[in-house]
């Protein structure tokens, strides 16, 4: 019988460049497939620019190999924050939220993702 299970995660943090920042690090287990609901909301204090985002994401892991498929949306967003992104990252044996902010801005980012897991 598959194990299956739900975990909710959330973290806020800041990024301050247009570097790629974690904020999220879920272990992907092998031979498993995983459904992500994504929320994310960004804000510059500076000058107030916001973004948020809403998505679903499927991963499948067979063995050592990934996919993930997904389409990062944002509904809402003004015209400053166009550059910032979120995306979904395969790394070893984890699966990264990672936030990508904007150029000398500091950035502050809330970010919450639910997981359901079914494992073989």
């Amino acid at each position: 019988m598959p194990e299956t299970s739900e975990i909710t995660h959330s973290g806020n943090g800041n990024t301050t460049n247009a570097d790629p920042v974690a904020f999220a690090s879920l272990i992907l287990n092998d031979h498993s497939s995983a459904h992500l609901n994504v929320r994310a909301i960004a804000r510059c204090a500076a000058n107030a620019d916001t973004k948020m985002w809403e998505f679903s994401a499927f991963v499948k892991r067979t063995g050592e190999t990934a996919s993930i498929t997904y389409t990062p949306t944002s509904p809402f967003g003004d015209a400053g924050a166009v550059g910032w992104g979120i995306t979904i990252e395969e790394d070893g044996e984890f699966l990264n939220i990672v936030a990508t902010g904007q150029t000398d801005t500091q950035i502050a980012w809330y970010i919450t993702t639910v997981v359901r897991y079914i494992v073989d």
